[in-house]
């Protein structure tokens, strides 16, 4: 019988039963739960309760978080805010419950559906999505997904918690509000008259102004206002102080792709945006997720690595709080986006629920990847269940699935990976395409070689080549780097070296993933542009990811503008 019983099967995973106690402390907090209740309500021991208490104080540390011990019994003590965030990140990050059960979303993935489903009632959440698609057409625009799901989940953790009684806002932080965007309060004030009709729940001023946060600092989708992003009424809305700091995003952008981010309107408003967005999120605290985060930086090594370069000198410059990895791998999405975009040469629509920046990257890969395809639209799937007409599309490529399509649909990936690549070369594209592209990419391939060719041996030399070194770590590889590099006097100081290419270490991955670490450097240490390879008898730790690495090339320069055909 117990074996039959999937709750009491759940109930054997260690780790699945302190998520369980530790969400459930989170709901009721700060009431009290005792041992001897958990003990019966789990069927385990009262010393394995307290293993799951100990546990659950190491965890909620990160969130600032106190699990307070007393004769009344155990409870989670902390600020409203860092309750809720830690109640956020454990329904992102679980993903259990039973395969068998019927639900759909056209706005939320399965797997986030599914583990909702598990902590709130079902009714609940498809009324708040109904409550949700009124406020996006007041807004004019449509939230993207991630910041739709973060908003949907803080809006039934809310209900639950005031239902609940246990709500203790902080004062001292209340104080501090302040509302630049009228508009989007009204609509958040109007947002707490239909959850009051429909929940019997009145909302207090705090909650209010926490509903206005949350809008204010989520990223658009698609937006009616985008004909003219430079006059647009969204564009309006942005305080001068973001627009500066646009500017600047876009002017560090070109000095080092050299290309112009204003050149792609739609792009550029929709980045526009996200940065508007991503600055109230930092001066409201507001964390987020992004499940393709490791795919993203994976696929896009380089351009995460120029991003997380960017967004650096803009919180320097700026004064700003450090930028989560998250925030970075969204914004390489968009950067990435326009790096691949190019004037494109049978008709194709993208059906993408991840958002705007990325259905863009997608539609940019495919135009790269495959440039006879002629991409038409990006869709969401309310714009296809909206009667679109696919009379002139001859395929649909799309991340999420389809039903009733009455047209051929290529199911892929956001970031359109080789996988993909393969699976549409074999079953839609054209199959003497696949030798087209390699003899395109030979010539690009020749062009760059022959651009370059004359500045290369000027910063790479035969005896800066080092094959078959044996070294046992980074801190070795570097002793030698810096003895090479004062040797043939490319560097003043070789402490000096040592101490900036290793806090350059710190500030942002140097590890390709590939075998290959690629560390640089900018100082004014060094003296002129230099290249060095080394290659190692066998592989060895590079970072903390335990990736090893076999190849080391660094880069170094002077302080100063480095040139394009360098870089290239």
């Amino acid at each position: 019988k117990i074996l039959n019983d999937r709750n009491i099967l759940e109930k054997y995973s260690v780790q699945e039963r302190r998520i369980k106690i530790l969400t459930y402390l989170l709901k009721i907090s700060p009431k009290t739960t005792s041992i001897e209740k958990l003990s019966k309500s789990y069927y385990i021991s009262k010393t394995s309760i307290v293993n799951d208490l100990n546990y659950i104080e190491k965890k909620i540390k990160k969130y600032n978080l106190k699990l307070e011990k007393g004769k009344k019994g155990s409870k989670i003590t902390g600020n409203e805010r860092e309750i809720r965030e830690a109640l956020i990140n454990l329904i992102n990050m679980s993903t259990r419950l039973r395969e068998d059960e019927k639900i759909n979303s056209d706005r939320i993935d399965d797997e986030t559906l599914k583990e909702l489903t598990y902590q709130f009632k079902k009714e609940d959440i498809y009324s708040i999505e109904k409550l949700l698609s009124n406020v996006e057409k007041k807004l004019n625009y449509t939230l993207a997904d991630s910041y739709y799901i973060n908003i949907l989940t803080h809006l039934l953790i809310l209900l639950e918690r005031i239902k609940n009684g246990v709500i203790k806002y902080d004062k001292a932080e209340m104080k501090n509000y302040e509302v630049s965007e009228q508009n989007i309060y009204s609509i958040s004030k109007e947002l707490g008259e239909e959850l009051l009709k429909k929940f019997d729940v009145k909302l207090p001023g705090e909650e209010i102004y926490f509903i206005y946060q949350y809008l204010v600092s989520s990223g658009i989708g698609n937006s009616k206002d985008e004909s003219d992003w430079e006059v647009s009424q969204l564009m309006k809305q942005i305080k001068l102080k973001v627009k500066n700091i646009i500017k600047d995003i876009i002017q560090y952008f070109y000095e080092i792709t050299k290309i112009d981010l204003r050149k792609n309107s739609n792009l550029y408003g929709s980045l526009a945006l996200h940065i508007k967005a991503l600055i109230n999120r930092l001066e409201y605290e507001i964390k987020i997720q992004n499940s393709m985060y490791e795919e993203i930086k994976k696929e896009f090594p380089y351009m995460y690595e120029v991003t997380n370069q960017i967004m650096n000198r803009i919180i320097e410059k700026y004064k700003m709080k450090k930028i989560s990895k998250y925030e970075i791998s969204y914004l390489t999405i968009y950067f990435q986006a326009i790096l691949e975009s190019r004037k494109i040469i049978k008709n194709v629509v993208i059906v993408c629920s991840s958002g705007f920046g990325t259905s863009y990257l997608l539609k940019n890969r495919i135009q790269k990847i495959f440039p006879e395809l002629e991409v038409k639209d990006v869709l969401s799937v309310n714009d296809l269940k909206n009667n679109y007409n696919l009379n002139n599309v001859d395929l649909i490529i799309s991340t999420i699935h389809l039903k009733n399509m009455n047209k051929p649909v290529a199911y892929v990936s956001s970031v359109l990976n080789e996988e993909d690549v393969k699976l549409l070369n074999n079953n839609f594209i054209i199959q003497d395409y696949e030798k087209n592209y390699v003899e395109i990419e030979k010539m690009k391939e020749k062009e760059i070689i022959k651009e370059i060719n004359f500045k290369l041996d000027k910063i790479l030399t035969k005896d800066m080549i080092k094959l078959n070194l044996e070294f046992d770590n980074k801190n070795e590889i570097f002793e030698e780097l810096a003895e090479l590099l004062y040797k043939n006097k490319i560097i003043k100081s070789k402490k000096k070296f040592r101490i900036e290419i290793e806090n350059r270490e710190l500030t942002g991955d140097t590890n390709l993933k590939n075998k290959i670490a690629i560390p640089h450097l900018k100082s004014k240490n060094i003296l002129k542009e230099q290249i060095i390879i080394f290659r190692l008898k066998k592989e060895i730790i590079w970072d903390n990811s335990n990736s090893r690495v076999k190849v080391i090339i660094l880069i170094v320069s002077r302080e100063r503008k480095i040139k394009k055909e360098i870089l290239e």
